[in-house]
């Protein structure tokens, strides 16, 4: 994924590398930048019909210049998580993040069932 937005903008509104989606382990806002570059798989094993555990690994950067961004220097993270579907509408997310700078983040997700 590569994303690029030209321009003054306010923080809040810039690419952070380590959201409960994507690159999960780095701490919120430590990463900002108008140019993202990006990616993650991720591995899903199924225990039984509501339980599922997977592996992810992710890698990306952030940066004010799109430029600047090199894929050879890119921040990596790697993790753990479990699924429980709880209905047919409703699943809750536990992840454990674990970033190469020393940051480690949980993540605790409910959301629409997929």
């Amino acid at each position: 994924m590569i994303k690029d937005i030209n321009g003054d903008i306010p923080f809040y509104l810039k690419y952070d590398l380590g959201s409960n989606n994507l690159v999960r382990g780095f701490t919120q806002n430590k990463y900002l930048g108008n140019s993202f570059v990006g990616g993650q798989i991720e591995i899903e094993r199924n225990f039984n019909k509501k339980i599922s555990g997977v592996l992810f690994y992710g890698a990306g950067d952030t940066n004010d210049n799109f430029d600047n961004i090199s894929i050879l220097n890119l921040k990596t993270a790697l993790g753990i998580g479990v699924r429980y579907i709880v209905s047919d509408d409703f699943k809750l997310r536990f992840d454990m993040g674990f970033a190469n700078d020393g940051d480690k983040n949980m993540y605790i997700v409910f959301s629409d069932a997929i």
